[in-house]
């Protein structure tokens, strides 16, 4: 399964979490509410592995970014948290 195609599925599993909104949700994502979770590995496996001419870390970036543009995000609407995991901890 190519990277496309799970953050395509993945993309499919948010729009679909605005129970109350379902059928609205193919027509207009922007008008269901949701909380979304995105949990982002920012080990040297994503950041130090990169195939040529690729960068993991922006592709992960953008997926992140094309999921939330979607939504109407604040308080009251969507909110969006982000958990980041890799090699070192604070």
């Amino acid at each position: 399964m190519s990277f496309e195609s799970i953050m395509f599925a993945i993309a499919l599993a948010v729009a679909h979490r605005a129970k109350k909104c379902m059928t609205m949700c193919f027509v207009n994502v922007a008008a269901c509410y949701a909380d979304i979770v995105f949990v982002i590995d920012n080990s040297g496996s994503i950041r130090d592995n990169n195939p040529p001419g690729v960068d993991n870390w922006r592709l992960i970036l953008d997926f992140v970014k094309s999921i939330i543009e979607v939504f109407t995000v604040g308080q009251g609407a969507t909110r969006v948290a982000v958990v980041d995991f890799g090699t070192v901890f604070f």
